[in-house]
């Protein structure tokens, strides 16, 4: 009877101590996203910039998250003067013309964002800089806001730095999905493409022209990456920088169809980043994005995440139909 017993405590031991290893142990599968949401959620005084996140984690800012006063509010107590211009100042480096917006923020936010915004102003050339340096939902709470301090690095960055940008935007959803949410205007994507197509083409010819640069290596560009990471918010956040400078459906196709000409096919060996693909083996144009991305283009577009009525859900992207489109409309990237 007591050996009976004696094997029932380690049976129930052992059972319990398989239930504690699931309950406390960190899940295998967990991803390094999921760890991040939890450990910002159970110690939020350790957090850079508290912020609240949906589903798909983009930063957004809650006023309640935050205890400290308003910077506008410091101005009516004389004893915190110099907190007040110190703020003030913060907000006006870094929000400029829309510093208003930044002044009715919590102090101690402001104090965050200015530190945000210099980590932002000089891009290391070390690869994957903003991915190490920069916090996506502290990037998604500054955009928030307002777009005004990213506009402004764009403008100052050299065209190297607006590329390792524009990298960090295609490779990480959340990063691509709070310039969804927060910018409804395309002001980043449209200052970044434009400084990309500097010396190329003129007005919205040249932001065309920047959706189509290489940002790593041959046949990488903006979209090219985003399909490599399947990361459906850079494509959404690029078609609707499309819909903003584009009033034909013509005009948005015209990017995706993007291509350069060979004039033999000796000129065209080894260019083509799909050559591969033998169905296009015999073109006399290799296509700036290519079969994969128009194949990720055609899923979201069914899913309707575009949102854009010059586009039905059977809507295609293909050789075909890019084929039809350049024969009375100018797709040879180089002559625009």
């Amino acid at each position: 009877m007591v050996i009976q017993i004696l094997k029932n405590i380690k049976i129930l031991s052992v059972l319990l101590l398989v239930f504690c290893s699931l309950l406390y142990c960190n899940n295998p599968e967990e991803t390094a996203r999921e760890r991040a949401v939890r450990e910002r959620l159970s110690d939020k005084e350790d957090s850079p910039i508290r912020s609240t996140n949906d589903d798909d984690y983009y930063g957004r800012y809650n006023s309640r998250d935050y205890e400290d006063p308003y910077c506008k509010d410091l101005r009516k107590d004389s004893e915190k003067r110099e907190e007040y211009e110190e703020c003030t100042t913060r907000c006006e480096k870094v929000y400029r013309s829309e510093s208003s917006k930044c002044e009715k923020l919590p102090i101690d936010l402001i104090s965050k964002l200015d530190q945000l915004f210099s980590e932002m102003e000089h891009i290391s050339a070390r690869e994957d800089y903003l991915d190490r340096e920069v916090n996506e939902w502290d990037f998604g709470v500054m955009i928030d806001i307002d777009t005004a301090p990213v506009v402004k690095l764009i403008k100052d960055w050299s065209q190297r730095e607006v590329g390792e940008f524009l990298l960090w935007v295609a490779k990480t959803k959340s990063v691509a999905l709070a310039i969804v949410h927060h910018d409804k205007e395309s002001e980043i994507l449209k200052a970044s493409f434009t400084k990309l197509g500097e010396g190329h083409a003129s007005g919205n010819n040249r932001i065309k022209y920047g959706i189509g640069e290489n940002l790593e290596g041959s046949g990488y560009t903006f979209l090219n990456i985003a399909s490599n990471e399947d990361n459906p918010f850079a494509f959404i956040a690029l078609h609707n920088l499309l819909k903003n400078i584009c009033s034909t459906k013509n005009c948005k196709l015209q990017v995706y169809c993007s291509r350069k000409e060979f004039t033999n096919q000796l000129s065209r060996r080894n260019q083509c980043h799909y050559a591969s693909d033998q169905r296009f083996s015999r073109s006399l144009h290799c296509y700036t994005h290519g079969p994969n991305v128009w194949n990720d283009w055609e899923e979201i577009n069914r899913d309707r995440d575009f949102y854009d009525s010059h586009f039905t859900n059977s809507d295609k992207i293909n050789e075909a139909v890019c084929d039809t489109l350049c024969q009375t409309t100018n797709c040879n990237r180089d002559s625009l």
